[in-house]
């Protein structure tokens, strides 16, 4: 699964680390019935959390970000199809939501690009 190394190629990403360097957030990703849930400290996974963990009732989060698993697939493929490649176009063409702090997350949109992408890279 991509997630058992995510925490440690983001953390290990200069363009990533550079991106989120200020970022202090608790970013969810909802895939389906799966998530996944990171806590970001000034650019670094601190803290990664999957399964019930992630979705929590009590855990505080940030930002969300969620769609069927069929769609996380296609926005996962190595050469995405046409508005899968990024979270705008999955959110206004696809079924991407988001939810939460959306100034911090415009705010740090760049980050969020290169997780996914480092994201992309892992599932391939």
């Amino acid at each position: 699964m991509i997630f058992d190394k995510l925490q440690r190629v983001a953390n290990n990403d200069p363009e990533f680390r550079l991106a989120a360097r200020f970022w202090n957030t608790a970013l969810r990703l909802e895939m389906g019935n799966e998530a996944l849930l990171l806590h970001i400290e000034k650019g670094q996974i601190v803290e990664q959390l999957s399964g019930h963990q992630a979705v929590a009732f009590l855990t505080p989060v940030n930002i969300v970000v969620s769609a069927p698993t069929s769609d996380w697939q296609k926005f996962l493929e190595r050469i995405p199809k046409p508005f899968y490649v990024d979270l705008w176009g999955a959110m206004t063409h696809h079924g991407f939501k988001v939810g939460g702090d959306m100034e911090s997350l415009y705010a740090y949109y760049p980050a969020v690009r290169r997780l996914f992408d480092i994201m992309r890279t892992l599932a391939n």
